[in-house]
């Protein structure tokens, strides 16, 4: 949402472009594999219990949310989770994209506050489609409610909107 912290995300990217390093997050929880047992959160296994392995994968920008899903798919079995957060680099176009293409996956879930680039996200749709696997969407920010978590939780809609005496309204 600006300012110095905005400064060091800009960097941290250009740096990872200059390297052709690739980052997800910051402001995440970090990534799961349910069937390789990769784990990269910060969460102990005592706090967040982690699924066995399965076949529906989920992206998100919120890590409460990507909690949320691994404790409700303890049953079914996770084969991905990732949060992104931020976005510096990796989006959700990007994470679509291969899990359209993971051989694990015939699910994917996610949970999207905002878009960065809608063209490439729905360019992995149309693969996952293609190789068919659904995609389930819940979108929030599509009320005066939920645009103001999302701009207090990732600033997802700090470019679009701005708050003003209590209410949100959309910049034009």
């Amino acid at each position: 949402m600006g300012g110095e912290r905005a400064d060091i995300e800009s960097r941290i990217s250009m740096l990872a472009r200059e390297n052709d390093v690739r980052i997800v997050g910051p402001n995440c929880i970090g990534s799961f594999d349910g069937n390789n047992r990769f784990d990269s959160f910060f969460y102990p296994r005592e706090r967040l219990k982690r699924p066995k392995g399965g076949s529906m994968s989920f992206i998100t920008q919120s890590g409460t949310w990507g909690c949320a899903f691994l404790e409700s798919a303890m049953d079914t079995g996770v084969g991905k989770m990732v949060s992104y957060g931020n976005r510096v680099d990796v989006d959700e176009g990007d994470l679509i994209a291969y899990l359209a293409t993971d051989p694990e996956t015939k699910v994917i879930g996610s949970y999207l506050e905002g878009l960065g680039e809608g063209r490439k996200f729905l360019e992995g749709v149309k693969t996952a489609n293609q190789n068919n696997k659904p995609v389930v969407v819940f979108k929030t920010g599509r009320n005066q409610m939920s645009a103001h978590a999302s701009v207090s939780h990732t600033g997802a809609y700090a470019a679009a909107m701005k708050y003003t005496r209590g209410r949100l309204s959309r910049v034009v």
